[in-house]
């Protein structure tokens, strides 16, 4: 049995997965984008997929997630970070923290 309202909070939390859904126009990247300024991306996405999966969000094209995920990694064998991270789309800097999750 699920507590009091429990409908009522599931759908809010859809409802505010749905509004912050961007999806790319060829179909091929889809995330969650939230206040750069004070949030990690990737980490955010992470929560948003795993609360999403939990409420029955229609994610659509999940690989259109994964491949999101894998934009935000380093890949440039030469760089420092190669394989981190980067903590916002702006790609500006990688961190252990959006490495870490």
């Amino acid at each position: 049995s699920h507590p009091p309202n429990f409908d009522k909070l599931v759908a809010l939390i859809n409802s505010a997965l749905e509004k912050t859904l961007v999806r790319s126009e060829d179909g091929k990247f889809a995330h969650f984008s939230f206040d750069a300024e004070t949030q990690d991306a990737v980490s955010d996405n992470y929560y948003a997929v795993l609360a999403g999966t939990y409420t029955g969000f229609n994610f659509g094209d999940k690989a259109a997630y994964a491949a999101w995920v894998a934009s935000m990694q380093e890949t440039e064998r030469a760089s420092p970070a190669f394989g981190a991270f980067y903590s916002t789309e702006k790609r500006e800097a990688a961190t252990t923290t959006a490495t870490a999750n």
